[in-house]
């Protein structure tokens, strides 16, 4: 909760643009649903758990530490490799890694979500929000150096 309410008052020092959309949206969305489901999650920490899961099954064991641990681990990765291989293709190989991690085996549908998302966020941020997305990155340099 802390943290949204930083990252939203950041946003008010963004140059605030007339026509279109603002570049304090999409902060301010994503802090919104960040503020909101750390509520949800503070309130159902709150309640006894009547699942019936045993321990080994929560994110509390060692195996749910693990998982998170790779998420973020793979998290640092993708924004490692956004300069490199630029967006839209390393955002599909992060969400092709996490979507088969978390338990999906089904190829097609793992290509489908990977690529539709990837497709739909950069749809969102160059046609709505006016921001380009990192293109090619370091690999377009590479194809297009000339050699000496």
């Amino acid at each position: 909760m802390a943290i949204s309410g930083l990252i939203y008052g950041e946003t008010f020092t963004f140059t605030r643009h007339e026509s279109g959309v603002s570049p304090q949206f999409f902060p301010r969305l994503l802090t919104g649903l960040l503020a909101f489901f750390s509520l949800f999650l503070i309130i159902r920490s709150k309640q006894p758990d009547t699942t019936g899961l045993s321990g080994e099954d929560t994110l509390s064991s060692r195996r749910g530490k693990m998982t998170i641990a790779i998420a973020f681990g793979a998290l640092a990765a993708y924004a490692f490799f956004i300069p490199l291989l630029g967006y839209f293709l390393s955002t599909a190989i992060y969400l092709v890694f996490m979507i088969r991690y978390l338990g999906e085996r089904k190829i097609g549908r793992i290509a489908a979500w990977s690529m539709g998302t990837a497709y739909a966020i950069a749809f969102v941020f160059m046609t709505i929000l006016d921001v380009q997305t990192p293109e090619w990155g370091w690999i377009r340099m590479l194809l297009l150096a000339k050699p000496e």
